[in-house]
């Protein structure tokens, strides 16, 4: 009983010390704080480079989603109450077929939305900066139009989602 015991107390003593000195790993997503004290972020509308119109509501309103699921008082109501702004342009959005349906139709397509990002301190300074950020997901094209626009519509908006998450994560893990 007492070799049990001594075991059993030498385990915990040993996780005890590994946990100490702990390597720094966490799972992605927890992130700490934003870059160089950065307190809070203003969300500008992101430009629209492409020629859909309202992806670029559709891509600003999933990074305010994301900030306010995420950390609430760090999104800054103006660029007034900001630290930094975060600024972005969609700078592209095709559509491939990837899955043939005959000689000329297709069975799915694959939409890719490319974003180039910027996050600016209110003085002017750039804080960080991503280029060509993408994302894609596929949709079922229907044999009548307006369903397979509905199918585009919602790949997007997973992508906008996607894209928001990661952009926060990029933000928050000390780079």
């Amino acid at each position: 009983m007492r070799k049990i015991r001594r075991i059993v107390l030498v385990f915990l003593l040993a996780a005890f010390c590994a946990g100490l000195s702990a390597c720094g790993y966490k799972f992605v997503g927890q992130g700490g704080a934003f870059p160089q004290n950065v307190q809070q972020i203003y969300v500008e509308m992101f430009k629209n480079n492409t020629t859909q119109t309202g992806l670029e509501n559709t891509i600003t309103n999933a990074l305010v989603f994301e900030f306010t699921r995420r950390n609430k008082a760090a999104l800054a109501g103006s660029l007034e109450q900001a630290d930094a702004a975060l600024s972005g342009v969609i700078t592209g959005k095709t559509v491939q077929t990837v899955a043939p349906r005959g000689k000329d139709a297709a069975a799915q397509r694959r939409v890719t939305l490319s974003l180039n990002l910027k996050l600016v301190r209110v003085g002017g300074e750039i804080i960080w900066a991503g280029s060509s950020i993408r994302d894609n997901a596929v949709y079922p094209v229907a044999e009548d139009k307006l369903t397979t626009e509905q199918n585009e519509r919602e790949a997007i908006l997973i992508i906008a989602t996607r894209l928001a998450e990661g952009i926060y994560n990029q933000l928050t893990d000390n780079f």
